[in-house]
């Protein structure tokens, strides 16, 4: 499995995109994707007015992001995690947060007003407000 403590301890930035500056949660997952497995998404800096705007974060993650800009994604089937999938988690009660796998349990990502940290997905705070695990089609992460 990769080396993923790079990733960890990189500051909170609203909209940011760069690891030098600091991330939000996108920020975090596009730069995961771009540097460890070689795909690039689109910044959508420009679909939310910040990374509290549940609402327009729901609604855009629901309507699929636009599937043609990142890809389709498939549900995996929880124990079946890889290294790279990534785990769309529900806060204030929206499909709005998102981070990466980093093994079957772990996951990294980015909250505001807080550093990059890893979690386990079935902790108290995680288990209840994790939507799903998802691949993208075609990627073999393991």
């Amino acid at each position: 499995m990769p080396d993923y403590s790079k990733y960890i301890g990189i500051p909170f930035l609203d909209k940011g995109r760069t690891i030098e500056e600091g991330l939000d949660c996108w920020g975090l997952f596009r730069i995961f994707y771009m540097q460890e497995l070689g795909i690039e998404f689109p910044s959508f800096d420009d679909r939310y007015d910040d990374s509290e705007s549940e609402k327009q974060i729901g609604n855009f993650v629901l309507s699929g992001m636009d599937q043609k800009l990142v890809g389709k994604w498939n549900k995996v089937e929880l124990g079946k995690e890889q290294w790279g999938d990534g785990i769309l988690i529900r806060l204030k009660g929206h499909p709005m947060h998102v981070g990466v796998m980093v093994d079957r349990n772990i996951f990294i990502h980015i909250l505001t007003g807080c550093d990059s940290v890893w979690e386990n997905r079935t902790s108290r705070i995680w288990q209840k407000r994790v939507i799903g695990i998802y691949r993208l089609e075609g990627q073999s992460n393991g």
